[in-house]
């Protein structure tokens, strides 16, 4: 039994089978049965891509030794060591004879015999055969793109992965969440990341245990491994002793919590203040959720999800779709749909080509969006169009400047006036928000307040912008800390700018409204209250507890609460004095 521990981006627990994600792309091995007539062809067929895969390879040493004038270098023995496993004639043989006993294509014959020898080598004591069951998976690569050349598309890493396992990698993208959720897994661990990388937010949203920056963890387990995984208390056993097997063998949905559905529209505080809770989204099925029915609407709809993993952008009519099941499937309750938030760990190819230092600052979201107009153009007319199903309000991502929204205005304008001249029904006067995710948007919200109608405090992007941490670094992610001081005197200059807002009156709800991950923190909540907040949004999974969280507190002692920590210098501190003060 082997114990790891992590950071618990999404809690609860699950058992089964650990699915290991590659790092690169997997080419697809096909599966099918041979005739007796046809062994002889496929013997011949696998004997071919052997004698192809050497050959690339003598030329490959050849090369290495007329151009480094080294007597030897790591290189050259490299691949020396993969000829010589490519030359193995016992292993050859044993390939051809599994052909003719199994009657099964090459593809699959040679996977199978590489995994069982893999499997041998690594749990031999004998250190170098260990470390030599990468060497060997290796060297037998281009055999497998010999025997089955595949065609320029894109390929994904998640071929061959059963549904419903607990998956393991190093790191995921955000690009591969609808991936991810098509295999519903029962839980996610990973190497690398952080608790409020996208992929996190994702599984919040899925309800999906998830443990994040677990050290060692892909040196470790390997496919078919069995596995608990208690996200709620950081932890993950492979090969549970008798006990945890127990537990996993008699309950099949082992970790599957339901949450009690009730309305979390409108919460009181105990002396009566009404808060409204909303829902983070990114897939226009997520309306489905019960509790996202029951919440006051959709805080955040990630539309840039509609193209992440697509080989192509989504057409006019085919954002349109998605836009209207939303609004419709949310009646009169409000929507913010924020447009392409494109770049830094969620790219188009164009964005990809660049290989930007720090894509984090560079050509994302709304500078993407504006330098590429024929594409925001696009959304921007579909959003225009489904804003006659249902309350509709648009959301612009990293806004720095006046100019940047002003630009917006100008298009929204011009495909107005194109949409009058078509006869082609849309909604006139649709509310625009800027997201308050740039340092530079808070410190000046009282400027862009009056051209807009609404703001929405992006606390992950504004953690790390303002202390300079990226969050994904697990070497200084402790740092991107939502209680430093900087972040919340911008957070509470955002609020105060408030009845600048140009329709604040006209808004159902209160015109300033958090979606960051600290929206769902229950240490932060009392903190958020006192400061003046009184719109959350947050994941579906978390909005009964930060509903209970909400109802408990009375607003009076949330402000003294913000008046008090307002004199400590540094969040640990701050926390501190939180969790004294309203334990949870």
């Amino acid at each position: 039994m082997k114990r790891f521990t992590g950071l618990s981006a999404c809690g609860g627990t699950a058992a089964g089978i650990i699915a290991c994600i590659p790092d690169t792309a997997v080419q697809a091995i096909p599966v099918y049965a041979i005739k007796s007539t046809e062994i002889q062809a496929e013997k011949d067929r696998l004997k071919k891509a052997l004698t192809a895969a050497q050959t690339q390879l003598s030329l490959a040493l050849t090369e290495q030794l007329t151009t480094d004038i080294r007597a030897e270098s790591p290189e050259q023995t490299i691949l020396e060591t993969h000829q010589a496993m490519l030359a193995d004639t016992v292993f050859i043989e044993s390939l051809y004879t599994e052909i003719t006993e199994s009657m099964m294509n090459a593809e699959y014959v040679l996977k199978r015999k590489l995994d069982e020898l893999i499997i041998a080598m690594t749990s031999s004591s004998d250190a170098y055969l260990s470390e030599r069951a990468v060497d060997i998976r290796d060297a037998y690569e281009p055999v497998f793109l010999y025997l089955n050349p595949q065609p320029k598309q894109p390929q994904s890493r998640f071929g061959g992965i059963m549904p419903g396992a607990i998956l393991a990698a190093r790191i995921l993208k955000p690009s591969e969440a609808l991936e991810i959720k098509r295999l519903a897994p029962r839980g996610i661990v990973i190497e690398e990341g952080g608790i409020t990388s996208h992929i996190a937010i994702m599984a919040r949203a899925w309800n999906i245990p998830m443990l994040v920056a677990v050290p060692g963890l892909m040196a470790t387990v390997q496919n078919g491994m069995h596995a608990v995984l208690d996200a709620t208390h950081q932890m993950l056993i492979v090969e549970p002793d008798a006990d945890a097997q127990t537990a996993m063998d008699n309950n099949p949905d082992y970790g599957v919590t339901t949450c009690p559905v009730q309305g979390y529209a409108c919460i009181y505080t105990l002396d009566g203040v009404p808060v409204h809770i909303s829902a983070n989204i990114a897939f226009a099925e997520d309306t489905e959720h019960a509790i996202v029915q029951h919440s006051a609407g959709i805080g955040l709809f990630r539309s840039e999800f509609l193209f992440l993993g697509k080989p192509c952008l989504p057409n006019e009519e085919e954002q349109y779709t998605a836009y209207c099941t939303v609004l419709k499937a949310m009646g009169t309750k409000p929507v913010v749909i924020r447009t392409f938030d494109a770049g830094a760990d969620k790219m188009l190819e164009e964005q990809k080509s660049l290989s930007e230092q720090n894509a984090l600052l560079g050509w994302r979201a709304i500078r993407y969006c504006l330098d590429r107009p024929a594409i925001f153009k696009t959304q921007l007319r579909a959003l225009l169009r489904a804003g006659c199903s249902g309350n509709l309000r648009i959301l612009l991502p990293m806004i720095s400047c006046k100019k940047e929204i002003t630009a917006v205005q100008a298009l929204i304008k011009g495909l107005e006036q194109e949409c009058e001249q078509q006869h082609v029904p849309y909604k006139k006067n649709i509310p625009l928000g800027i997201m308050i995710e740039v340092p530079a948007a808070a410190i000046a919200a009282e400027l862009y307040a009056p051209i807009v109608d609404f703001f929405s405090i992006g606390t992950n992007d504004l953690i790390q912008y303002t202390v300079a941490v990226d969050r994904e670094n697990q070497t200084v992610a402790h740092l991107a800390d939502c209680f430093h001081p900087a972040v919340l005197r911008l957070i509470k200059h955002t609020l105060e700018a408030a009845p600048l807002l140009h329709k604040s009156n006209d808004l159902n709800h209160n015109p300033v409204s958090m979606c960051g991950e600290m929206a769902s923190d229950a240490d932060a909540v009392p903190l958020l209250l006192g400061m003046g907040l009184r719109s959350f949004s947050m994941s579906a999974q978390k909005i009964p507890e930060i509903a209970q969280r909400i109802a408990a507190l009375r607003l009076s002692d949330t402000e003294d609460l913000y008046h008090a920590v307002s004199n400590l210098d540094t969040p640990e501190e701050i926390r501190q004095f939180i969790r004294r003060r309203f334990p949870i």
